[in-house]
């Protein structure tokens, strides 16, 4: 593994993200664009300080296949109410992308991205 920037990643690539306290483990779909709107973006300058740019190039949220468990709970239903639902999605570390059942878009600007496997041409 390999950790590399949005700008290096490459349709068919597997990678692992960071998202909160969890690991993703996912499959690039398309390629990165740049996106036309420029924004805030935090960089470490040559000395290693934090340096903040407001014009700064992003990148649009990547397509990305991944595994997600969804869990549908009733709740409700009390004093003649009627019954209501919710649904929770759960992200899978699933490495084997055949098991892949949902595409995201996902936003991996300013995110440490560890490349695991390179699709072969």
């Amino acid at each position: 593994m390999i950790k590399v920037e949005i700008k290096d990643l490459q349709e068919g690539d597997e990678i692992i993200v960071a998202t909160g306290s969890n690991l993703k483990y996912l499959k690039v779909l398309k390629n990165p664009a740049l996106s036309d709107k420029k924004g805030w973006m935090k960089s470490v300058n040559d000395e290693g300080y934090f340096k903040w740019d407001n014009n700064a190039a992003k990148y649009k949220a990547l397509l990305c296949s991944t595994k997600v468990d969804e869990v549908t709970y009733k709740y409700g239903g009390w004093q003649g109410a009627p019954d209501r639902f919710k649904t929770y999605k759960s992200y899978i570390f699933e490495p084997d992308i055949e098991k892949h059942n949902k595409k995201v878009s996902i936003d991996l600007n300013n995110a440490d991205i560890l490349l695991v496997k390179r699709k072969e041409i």
